[in-house]
């Protein structure tokens, strides 16, 4: 009588604790997947973007963002797509399972100024002196994920 009475506490402590990690397992699955889904979304367009000519790269045009001040080769970091990724214009949407990721995708000419890259805005119209054969792509993936919003971002450069 006293094995059986263990053998209940022991099965019911073994229930109570899978039944208190199964929800936490659950839901880190799910913004895994939600993650690796968005992951792959941004990077398809990278490819085809990759893929593309460089000089049918279109480069985001400032006056569609309102975040890009100045321009010119002159004041390298003016147009820089991550001050205000969330105001870009909206490239795609996929949905599965419930979740609409939307994709938001940033190209601006980029060059070396020292150690550091630097974005610029081109002159109007693009000449060959603007653009020093470097466009930076940054692409943002965003879903709703409970009462938040969740990100993903990358980015990449293309060369002539």
């Amino acid at each position: 009588m006293l094995e059986l009475l263990i053998a209940v506490v022991m099965v019911s402590v073994v229930v109570t604790a899978i039944s208190l990690l199964l929800p936490k397992a659950s839901s880190t699955i799910t913004v895994s997947r939600q993650r690796m889904l968005a992951s792959n979304f941004a990077t398809t367009r990278i490819q085809e973007l990759k893929e593309e000519p460089y000089a049918l790269i279109a480069i985001t045009p400032a006056a569609t963002t309102g975040n890009f001040p100045v321009s010119g080769i002159g004041n390298p970091g003016g147009c820089d797509c991550k001050k205000d990724l969330a105001s870009m214009p909206v490239d795609a949407t996929y949905t599965e399972d419930g979740v609409t990721y939307t994709r938001q995708i940033c190209v601006q000419l980029a060059d070396r100024a020292g150690v550091n890259w630097k974005t610029y805005c081109p002159d109007s119209p693009l000449t060959p002196a603007t653009d020093h054969g470097l466009k930076n792509i940054r692409v943002r993936v965003s879903w709703p994920s409970g009462s938040t919003t969740s990100f993903y971002d990358t980015e990449t450069q293309v060369s002539r």
